[in-house]
């Protein structure tokens, strides 16, 4: 999408490694604009803080891909007490999706 000139934000809960993957994805080219935000997929809050930010700063959302998480975790538990597995790889991408529905849910769509 950035190779085609799409505005793409990543969002990450460590912005130095968001730099990093920043700056390989301008290495193979593209016309496209790079941001990154933070964001913890465990946190509940954090999901709503960004969203939140999200819809004043850009008010338009075309496409959201939902592709992080984590893996053979020890038994730990999210801010707000959820399974962390569970916690970040259900519960927050379902929360984040639910925020930014409003801005989807008008998005054409193109067979």
């Amino acid at each position: 999408m950035y190779e085609k000139g799409a505005e793409v934000i990543l969002a990450c809960r460590n912005l130095e490694s968001a730099e990093d993957a920043i700056n390989k994805m301008k290495q193979k080219g593209g016309t496209g604009i790079l941001t990154a935000l933070t964001f913890d997929l465990s946190s509940l809050a954090s999901a709503q803080a960004f969203a939140e930010n999200f819809i004043a700063r850009y008010g338009q959302l075309d496409i959201l891909i939902n592709n992080a998480g984590v893996a053979l975790t020890p038994l730990t538990r999210t801010a707000e007490g959820y399974e962390l597995q569970f916690g970040t790889n259900f519960l927050g991408h379902f929360v984040l999706t639910g925020y930014l529905y409003p801005l989807l849910k008008d998005v054409p769509v193109h067979a």
